[in-house]
């Protein structure tokens, strides 16, 4: 099939859902199918291209459409910039989608749902949120979409009890590319010391710019298990440099060295195999929250690559992640809860490894790009 990708944020970019747009539109590409992904022309300190970046296949087609970037306006108001350049892209996409005629639409956010009813009807739409207040006018829209992909099982129940017509609904996780798990390259950027056990966190420090990761209890969870003797050594490794910043304050605060809590900047995605596989235990910490993101929009990338390079996972207990992962696939722990993280990933550290590599490597399975697309697709 014909598919265009439509983008609505800067591309490429730093943040999480740069990297599963690019896994997404490889597998789509991997899977056969003529992949076009379209994005703004927007200011961008990245100056690599989208493949070289992210270390995908060079099987889809990238198009930065042209319209005017208001966000390269410095004298403009700062806050009609995205606004205002949102809806130039929109005008500029619409020509472009028409000028393609592809068999799928495929977007990731609600508010470029095309109004011209043919492109509207091949249209999938991947929700990653739900609006807070849906007009009955959007609602209908959501309707005639071909097919509404939810990223978690909560996520499908909310957009049930507004009407959407189950039909329509569809749940699917976010995903990894079990490929690069195979054989990855031995990790050589970093040397760890030999003497003590490494636990490994792989992610953004924050989400939609200002959410907590977990990372606080993280590092309150490392200074607990100090105090019980243990000597480990955890690796953060993620941006942004302000949080980096304030994290590693903390982490001295608390009286840890750099050869017990190391912060590093992002890694190239083709390294990310060989760190996780470096590591003893993968650390998903999680602060408690009822914001919706925690109670029920999350499905991190990094839980599936924690399950496809095969090591233990000490993991918060999350709603969403329940949809996933449960005690035969990783031990979990409390969220907002440094003891309780410090208790699993001490648990984790002492269970033979092989005990809970089956379910894991299941998980990742059923969770590969390719595998997760063919069913949105099919």
């Amino acid at each position: 099939m014909k598919i265009a990708y439509v983008c609505h944020a800067r591309f490429p970019t730093e943040k999480a859902y740069g990297l599963q747009i690019a896994q997404v539109c490889q597998a789509m590409g991997r899977l056969g199918h003529d992949v076009t992904l379209l994005a703004p022309t927007v200011r961008n300190t990245i100056h690599d291209d989208a493949f070289t970046y992210y270390g995908v296949e060079r099987c889809f087609t990238v198009e930065h459409l042209e319209h005017v970037d208001l966000t390269s306006w410095d004298w403009f108001p700062g806050f009609w910039r995205m606004p205002i350049t949102g809806l130039l892209f929109r005008s500029t996409m619409y020509r472009r989608l028409r000028a393609l005629q592809p068999d799928i639409v495929y977007l990731r956010n609600w508010q470029l749902l095309p109004k011209d009813r043919d492109l509207l009807s091949k249209t999938i739409l991947e929700l990653h949120t739900v609006p807070r207040l849906p007009t009955a006018r959007l609602l209908r829209r959501f309707a005639q979409c071909k097919k509404i992909v939810c990223l978690t099982a909560a996520m499908q129940q909310e957009l049930l009890q507004l009407g959407v017509p189950q039909n329509l609904l569809t749940v699917e996780h976010d995903g990894v590319d079990t490929s690069a798990y195979q054989n990855p390259a031995p990790f050589t950027t970093w040397k760890f010391p030999a003497d003590r056990p490494v636990i490994g966190y792989v992610g953004s420090l924050l989400t939609q710019n200002t959410l907590e990761k977990g990372i606080p209890e993280l590092i309150h969870a490392i200074a607990v298990l100090k105090e019980r003797g243990l000597k480990p050594h955890c690796c953060i490794v993620g941006g942004p440099r302000s949080a980096q910043t304030l994290y590693m304050n903390m982490a001295t605060t608390l009286g840890l060295t750099p050869q017990e809590c190391a912060f590093y900047e992002r890694l190239h995605p083709s390294l990310v195999p060989g760190f996780l596989r470096a590591c003893r235990v993968l650390a998903y910490p999680a602060p408690a929250s009822q914001h919706p993101y925690y109670i029920r929009y999350t499905s991190p990338l990094k839980l599936f690559e924690y399950c496809a390079a095969d090591r233990s996972i000490a993991c918060a207990d999350l709603p969403p992640l329940r949809d996933v992962v449960n005690e035969r696939s990783v031990t979990l722990c409390k969220p907002g809860d440094a003891a309780s993280l410090a208790d699993a990933i001490s648990a984790a550290l002492n269970e033979d490894l092989a005990a809970k590599s089956a379910e894991r490597l299941r998980i990742a399975n059923e969770h590969d790009w390719q595998e997760r697309m063919k069913r949105v697709l099919k």
